[in-house]
């Protein structure tokens, strides 16, 4: 039986990429969008003001209707608290997930998050112990680990292709996005290493399994709330993981490995449209071969993965080490970085 999700607000990566992905599923069933009750508008607001942007989300409520079926809730406690959903995906700012997440668990629904997870250490901790107590899937959204593209480099790495891993390099940025946007506002729990820095971060923890942190460096200019690039050294048992990310920078978007006897590496390593014919370039001493690797919506691989969440406890369990590995290290980088600037 299907499991029937509903999603919390409208935002663009749900109508783009989740959603359709929902509907492409043969595990999942689309119930429907919520728009936020008065109460739950984030922002304070007259009641003139709440009425504007009550009917500009409703109107884009109503464009999710004709794309994609679903029921357009009143609030997002309705959602949450409405017997015909399962799970939820939560795509709000940052700074939200936690109340919205917790309240999804408390209504013994399943989770999927948008990363970052939480902006705290803490508050994926009281997430992680909630969901465990209630037995419910808990994740967010790194699709890109699920990418074949980033599954063959798993892959080349275990068949011994590259030797003893000498050293895993992570690099995401793009250019300045509009003033607008959240991950410029701190209220709102932006920030380069929230934002691109945490690809880089999943990432090398798919080949370390507890790293520490030797160096971190967030760089926040005059005039911005948030920092806008930077850069860590993760270590274990000798690898290093350089990682580098920022969110006013010229597009990069690259993974490699370096081990003793070769390099395997990707230069669209996190945000693969569904189209994208990716391809892998490996190098060692027999010489520089790409390999292709294909098209994958990397979406609907993230909905299989947290489908195996719901169904399987002991897959849970492993999940739920990970999202609090992940978030540690955000929050170590955090603090060591802004110490440093």
């Amino acid at each position: 039986m299907a499991v029937r999700i509903g999603v919390i607000g409208t935002s663009d990566v749900a109508k783009r990429r989740m959603i359709p992905a929902i509907k492409a599923s043969r595990s999942f069933e689309y119930a429907g969008v919520a728009i936020a009750a008065s109460a739950e508008w984030d922002e304070p607001h007259t009641e003139d003001a709440y009425a504007l942007m009550l009917g500009r989300k409703q109107a884009k409520a109503q464009e999710f209707v004709g794309l994609f079926g679903g029921k357009v809730y009143g609030g997002y406690e309705e959602l949450i608290q409405s017997a015909d959903v399962d799970a939820v995906y939560i795509p709000l700012p940052p700074s939200l997930h936690y109340k919205w997440g917790k309240c999804a668990l408390e209504h013994g629904k399943h989770v999927l998050m948008e990363k970052p997870f939480c902006v705290a250490l803490a508050q994926t901790e009281e997430l992680v112990a909630l969901a465990k107590r209630k037995s419910l899937a808990l994740t967010e959204n790194y699709g890109f680990v699920y990418h074949s593209q980033f599954k063959k480099i798993k892959e080349l790495y275990a068949g011994g292709e590259l030797g003893d891993l000498r050293e895993i390099r992570a690099t995401f940025g793009f250019p300045h996005r509009a003033a607008t946007d959240f991950r410029y506002s701190r209220t709102y729990g932006g920030g380069a290493l929230l934002d691109c820095g945490g690809y880089t971060v999943k990432a090398a923890c798919q080949f370390l399994r507890s790293p520490e942190l030797v160096f971190a460096s967030l760089t926040k200019p005059a005039g911005y709330e948030v920092d806008l690039f930077g850069s860590a050294v993760l270590r274990e048992s000798g690898t290093n993981a350089l990682l580098s990310f920022g969110m006013d920078n010229a597009y990069k978007c690259e993974f490699a490995l370096w081990g003793s006897c070769g390099e395997v590496f990707s230069t669209r390593a996190f945000t693969a449209p569904d189209d994208f014919e990716s391809t892998v370039t490996l190098c060692t001493k027999s010489g520089k071969q790409v390999i292709p690797c294909g098209t994958c919506n990397q979406f609907l691989a993230c909905l299989d993965s947290f489908y195996n969440l719901i169904a399987s406890g002991a897959v849970r369990d492993e999940e739920y080490k990970a999202l609090c590995l992940q978030s540690g290290l955000l929050s170590a980088i955090e603090a060591r970085g802004t110490a440093d600037v």
